[in-house]
């Protein structure tokens, strides 16, 4: 295996042999900083990027085991005659109100500004009302479970923060 070629930004110590592996002063060399750190980087190096991705796949196995702990339902929110439920605020049926005038606009202009609009803001209305109507229930989880989770998540948002920051000790 070839011996790697020297940076040559980096200064030879003159007391040294001058091979590929002597000892460099980087005490005095104001690029060292630089050129010391820059392997830590997750776009420079195997090490950041291996850091980065560990912390990507942490964060994304404790984000899907939280979310595999949560129920969505239908926005029921009270119980009308027989236990069947019924939902509050406005029905689904007027939030249709909306799209069916920007239809009618648009068959009788043609096309236009207004009729898109009503139609557009009719569709935008219905998926707020039933983005609205959902409820999120999370289930009942043992301790161990929740605090896995969120080790999970933290170690993962910290391996991010770390290799995009690189190490403090550098500063």
């Amino acid at each position: 295996m070839p011996i790697p070629p020297r940076d040559p930004r980096l200064k030879e110590r003159p007391d040294l042999p001058t091979d590929n592996y002597a000892d460099f002063d980087l005490r005095n060399d104001p690029d060292a900083r630089f050129i010391a750190r820059r392997g830590r980087r997750p776009h420079d190096s195997t090490g950041g990027l291996t850091q980065f991705f560990g912390g990507v796949a942490a964060f994304g196995i404790g984000t899907y085991m939280l979310f595999a702990r949560v129920m969505v339902s239908a926005g029921l929110t009270g119980a009308g005659m027989f236990g069947v439920g019924y939902g509050s605020g406005p029905h689904l049926g007027i939030t249709l109100l909306p799209f069916v005038a920007g239809i009618v606009v648009l068959f009788v202009q043609g096309s236009g500004v207004l009729g898109w609009s009503l139609m557009g803001g009719g569709i935008a209305l219905l998926v707020i009302q039933i983005i609205a109507s959902m409820q999120l229930h999370f289930l009942a989880t043992p301790l161990p479970t929740v605090l896995v989770i969120i080790a999970l998540m933290a170690s993962g948002i910290g391996l991010i923060a770390r290799s995009l920051h690189g190490n403090p000790n550098d500063d």
